[in-house]
């Protein structure tokens, strides 16, 4: 991800966390079909940005969704001028 620029992920940081934490951290990222780094990353991307960041895959299929609500919108305008 690039921010004004800028590679976010030029930069390695370390964190401890207890064997439970850990293990927690393991299920959430395997539960959401993520590597512990990325679930991190977006938690940690959120709280900068202070909101919820997409994963790529939410951003595209959203992206995906926009397009078929926008074409319903059309066809509803096209049915409304042949009424």
């Amino acid at each position: 991800m690039r921010i004004n620029g800028k590679h976010w992920n030029s930069a390695v940081v370390c964190i401890r966390l207890s064997g439970d934490e850990k293990a927690a951290l393991k299920a959430l990222a395997s539960e959401k079909g993520m590597t512990m780094s990325r679930l991190l990353l977006n938690c940690i991307r959120g709280l900068i940005v202070g909101r919820a960041a997409f994963l790529d895959r939410q951003a595209a299929r959203l992206g995906e969704l926009t397009s078929q609500v926008l074409a319903v919108g059309r066809n509803l305008n096209q049915i409304a001028r042949a009424v």
